[in-house]
């Protein structure tokens, strides 16, 4: 079992993007996946319920919405740990005590990051207190998400080494991921109820590129 964090400082980074992306990865591998969705927004499940209505592969993973009540969201959390090879948690954006104590308490925690500065300043609050936490500890892992970026920008190209940057500033250890880039066809997945892993070409190898990253991070 693996338990994935999905950490936000804002809104609006794609984090339900790398959540789905994964999941949809994972159980095109035949692996079981839980996906928890505790984001007031619900995008995760959603995105989910589109599914549904179309058979994708998000339909087949089992979902849960958990966003008000911090106990029940652990006791899913644990029983999501006996019973899958991944979890992943699309966590609530923030600062929020539940959200950096349920990171802590991932095997890898995930922060993704778009090229705007306004991405930028968040993730650098979140990697500090999550780096401060981690001090003497071995997990959880920690990977920026590179996210929403134009492979035909200078803020896009320089994204990957602006969030090494970042990390060294702080001191933290953190790997940079392969990224999921600004592609309609992230929107088009949710519009049609499937994941990056079905709509096949550059979505799919994006997603998986990001998923195998993550499995060399356990």
């Amino acid at each position: 079992m693996a338990f994935v964090c999905i950490s936000k400082r804002k809104g609006g980074v794609g984090a339900s993007t790398v959540a789905a992306s994964l999941a949809g990865a994972w159980a095109g591998m035949g692996r079981s996946v839980v996906l928890i969705d505790s984001d007031p927004q619900q995008s995760a499940m959603y995105w989910g319920d589109v599914a549904e209505a179309e058979n994708g592969i998000l339909s087949r993973v089992t979902r849960s919405a958990v966003h008000e009540d911090d106990t029940k969201l652990a006791d899913v959390i644990e029983q999501a740990k006996a019973e899958a090879d991944f979890v992943i948690l699309d966590a609530r954006p923030g600062l929020h005590v539940q959200t950096v104590t349920l990171a802590m308490e991932s095997d890898v925690t995930l922060i993704p990051c778009g090229p705007s500065p306004l991405d930028l300043s968040p993730l650098r609050d979140m990697l500090s207190a999550l780096h401060r936490l981690r001090a003497g500890r071995d997990r959880p892992e920690i990977g920026m998400v590179p996210t929403r970026f134009s492979e035909r920008t200078r803020l896009g190209r320089e994204l990957p080494g602006a969030l090494e940057s970042t990390a060294e500033s702080l001191g933290a250890p953190a790997h940079i991921l392969p990224g999921l880039a600004l592609r309609v066809g992230y929107a088009e997945c949710v519009l049609e109820g499937l994941t990056p892993e079905e709509h096949g070409d550059v979505l799919q190898r994006e997603a998986r590129a990001l998923a195998q990253a993550v499995e060399g991070m356990l």
